[in-house]
């Protein structure tokens, strides 16, 4: 799968399925693939059954509610994202997923959806992405109450996040339109 052989990893997935059913990982694995194949029905479907074998894993609910995000279903993947991190409330991930989807379903509350990237970086000081999104929510901010404060602050996580991952070319180009 890592190699990017998926149609070889796909069978030998599929395989593995129909040896030993009752195995939740296999689900997960397969979830993953689909999510690859941009095929999200059956990605849903994968992650579900996983769920149902393994129980309420914090990792495979995060994977479901990221799903449900490109799907559009907000506030399925905020109910999914909430109950993982009741699980795991160490869980950066699914910080950061709620934070990106409270910014879909809660527009007028930026701070609901700044506070839940923060605590993903605060728990994940290395979370690329948190950082991103904490940028994002600030510079909303900015085009709002006009605050340089809050542009600067926009700009300094933007920063954060390049310094932990400089291949962000949609972010650099994003910086450069707004320091211009």
């Amino acid at each position: 799968y890592e190699l990017e052989d998926y149609e070889l990893a796909f069978d030998y997935t599929q395989r593995a399925k129909e040896t030993k059913p009752e195995m939740g990982n296999v689900e997960v694995l397969l979830g993953d693939m689909y999510v690859e194949k941009d095929d999200l029905t059956e990605a849903v479907a994968s992650y579900k059954r996983a769920l149902e074998i393994d129980g309420n894993k914090p990792e495979t609910m995060v994977s479901l509610a990221v799903v449900y995000t490109k799907q559009g279903l907000y506030a399925f993947a905020e109910e999914l994202l909430t109950a993982a991190i009741e699980i795991d409330a160490n869980s950066s991930t699914a910080f950061q997923y709620l934070g990106f989807v409270q910014l879909y379903l809660y527009k007028n509350n930026l701070d609901l959806a700044l506070g839940s990237y923060k605590k993903a970086a605060q728990i994940d000081e290395k979370d690329w992405m948190a950082r991103k999104g904490i940028g994002v929510v600030y510079m909303l901010m900015y085009m709002k109450d006009k605050d340089e404060t809050t542009k600067q602050k926009a700009l300094d996580q933007w920063d954060v996040s390049l310094a932990i991952k400089s291949d962000q070319p949609e972010l650099k180009k994003l910086y450069k339109q707004c320091t211009g």
